[in-house]
C-alpha cells in the first residue's frame, strides 16, 4: 500500500515486513491495518527540506502552525476501535523463549518452556538454498510437533510485575527463571541517495517476493549478500574496504560466477516502474535493489530485560554481552542464533544446543572460526568502516524524514553518540521507536551505546 512520509510527503513502502518497522502499519478510515504490499511504480514525490535548515533560518519560529500541520500527519487512529477488553493473567513458566527462527525452535525442542513470536515464517524456511537439508526437515518437524507450545504474540518488555506478553485477546505476566532470546537479527537499509524509494528492500522481503522480480542488484558485505546473488543470478555491490564475507562463500561466489564489486559512490533514481542504479564503474536498471549489509541483532527486548550489550567494531554492530554458551551474565538469561550475530543456519542451531549442552560450544567455536564473528569471543578488536555507509545522501530516519545530511550537520556540531544525535537531530523519535535509524547511526558513528529501549517495546 502506498504511504506518504510524515514531513516530506515522499512515497514510501515497507522495506521489510517485520512488525514494528517503518510503514508496516497504516491508518485507513481511523483503523490501523497491516501493510506489506508491493508498490509497483517507485516514482518521485514530495519535497525534501531539512528540518535543521528550517530551524536555522527561523521559519518554524515565524510560522509555528507548520508544526501543527506536521503533527496532524501522525500515523495514528483518530477514534477508538471496538474490541474485546483485554484480560491480564499471571502464568507460571520456567523457560520463556522469545522469537522463533532456527535457534528458537531448537531451544523449544530442548526445553520445557514455551515460545512467543509474532512471526514463524523465518528466512530459513523460505530460502531455497536451505530446502531439502537435514536441518530444514528438523525445523519443519519441530513446528508440527510443538505447535501447542508456540504462542502467537508480542514480548512487550519488563514491568514491575514481571514480563508482559500480549496475545490476541489477553495480556500475560510471566516471571520465568530463564529467558532464551532468539529474536534474530535484521537487515537495515544502508545510506545512499535514493535509499528510501519503494522496492529498495531487505533480503528477507526479497525472499518472500522473489517470484515478482526478474532482475535485482544486491547490496551487502556479508555471506547473506552472496546467498542472495546465488539464487537471483545478480551482482553484489559492497562499500570499498568493507568485506565481512567468509572464505567459504567467497570461494562459492568465485565458483558460481557471482561478481562482488567494491564501490565508493551509489545513487538510485526511479525510472518508470524500475530503479536506475548508478555506481562508480557502472549502472543498471533493476526491479528491486536488495540489501543485506550485515545482520544487526535485535537488541530491543534484550536490552529492555536488563542485559548488557557492547559495540563490536570488527563488524560495526551491537552485540549482547555473552559468552560462547550464549549466557548473559549481566541479566542471567541466554541468547541464541541471529540475536548473537550468527548468520549461518547450522551454527545458529548449534548455538541453541550450546545452552543445554556445553560440549556444543566447541563445535560452535569451530564453525565461526573463519568468520568475522570469531574475534568477538577472542576479544581481538579492530575497527572497520561501517557496512551501512555506501555513499553520501539519502535518509537516516524514515519515520521522521531525517536526511543523512542533517545527521552530518549534527556530527559537525560535536555530537558523537546516538543519544545526543537523537535529541538534536530528531532520529529515533518515530513510530518504529528507533528500531532502524539508531543502529545505522551508531554503526557509522562507532557510538558505544544506543538509546534506551523502554517498555512497551511495541505500541499498546
Amino acid at each position: 500500500m502506498e504511504v506518504k512520509s510524515k514531513r516530506h510527503l515522499r512515497i514510501r513502502a515497507p522495506f521489510d515486513c517485520e512488525k514494528g518497522l517503518p510503514y508496516t502499519e497504516v491508518v485507513v478510515e481511523g483503523k490501523r491495518l497491516e501493510n506489506c504490499e508491493q508498490v509497483v511504480n517507485p516514482r518521485k514525490s514530495g519535497v525534501r527540506i531539512s528540518s535543521l535548515y528550517l530551524h536555522r533560518i527561523g521559519l518554524i519560529r515565524r510560522f509555528p502552525f507548520l508544526l501543527e500541520l506536521i503533527s496532524q500527519r501522525l500515523n495514528t487512529p483518530n477514534k477508538i476501535v471496538d474490541q474485546d477488553e483485554l484480560n491480564v493473567e499471571k502464568v507460571k513458566v520456567d523457560t520463556l523463549i522469545v522469537g522463533s527462527g532456527v535457534s528458537g525452535l531448537i531451544a523449544l525442542e530442548r526445553s520445557n518452556g514455551f515460545l512467543i513470536t509474532n512471526d514463524t515464517i523465518t528466512d530459513f524456511l523460505i530460502d531455497p538454498l536451505n530446502q531439502e537439508t537435514t536441518l530444514y526437515n528438523r525445523v519443519k518437524l519441530i513446528l508440527k510437533t510443538f505447535q501447542d507450545k508456540i504462542v502467537p504474540g508480542d514480548f512487550m518488555g519488563k514491568f514491575s510485575e514481571g514480563y508482559l506478553l500480549r496475545l490476541k485477546n489477553k495480556m500475560i505476566i510471566v516471571n520465568p527463571s530463564r529467558i532464551i532470546f532468539a529474536v534474530g537479527g535484521r537487515y537495515l537499509p544502508p545510506i545512499f541517495e535514493g535509499n528510501d524509494l519503494p522496492n529498495v528492500i531487505s533480503r528477507r522481503l526479497f525472499l518472500k517476493r522473489r517470484s515478482l522480480y526478474k532482475k535485482i542488484l544486491v547490496l551487502g558485505s556479508s555471506d547473506d549478500a552472496i546467498k542472495t546473488a546465488l539464487i537471483s543470478g545478480s551482482k553484489v555491490l559492497t562499500p570499498k574496504g568493507v568485506r565481512l564475507f567468509s572464505k567459504k562463500y567467497l570461494e562459492l561466489a568465485d565458483q558460481r560466477g557471482v561478481e562482488v564489486e567494491e564501490v565508493e559512490r551509489l545513487k538510485v533514481k526511479p525510472r518508470s516502474a524500475k530503479l536506475h542504479v548508478e555506481w562508480d564503474k557502472g549502472s543498471s536498471e533493476v526491479e528491486a535493489l536488495v540489501f543485506a549489509p550485515v545482520k544487526q541483532p535485535k537488541l530491543e527486548a534484550i536490552a529492555n530485560a536488563g542485559c548488557n550489550y557492547r559495540f563490536y567494531p570488527n563488524m560495526t554492530i551491537y552485540m549482547p554481552d555473552h559468552d560462547m554458551d550464549g549466557f548473559m551474565k549481566s541479566c542471567g538469561h541466554f541468547v541464541a542464533g541471529g540475536a548473537r550475530g550468527i548468520w549461518d543456519e547450522e551454527a545458529s542451531a548449534i548455538s541453541a544446543e550450546a545452552i543445554f549442552d556445553p560440549e556444543s560450544s566447541s563445535e560452535l567455536n569451530a564453525r565461526i572460526r573463519e568468520t568475522s564473528l570469531h574475534d568477538y569471543y577472542a576479544r581481538s578488536f579492530v575497527a572497520i568502516k561501517s557496512p551501512y555507509l555506501f555513499s553520501e545522501g539519502g535518509y537516516v530516519c524514515f519515520c521522521e524524514d531525517v536526511l543523512w545530511n542533517d545527521m552530518k550537520q549534527v556530527i559537525r556540531m560535536g555530537y558523537s553518540n546516538v543519544e545526543a544525535v537523537k535529541r538534536v537531530g530528531g532520529i529515533g523519535l518515530g513510530e518504529c521507536q528507533g528500531k532502524v535509524c539508531t543502529y545505522v547511526a551508531g554503526s557509522i558513528l562507532s557510538s558505544q551505546t544506543l538509546i534506551t529501549f523502554r517498555s512497551p517495546i511495541y505500541p499498546m
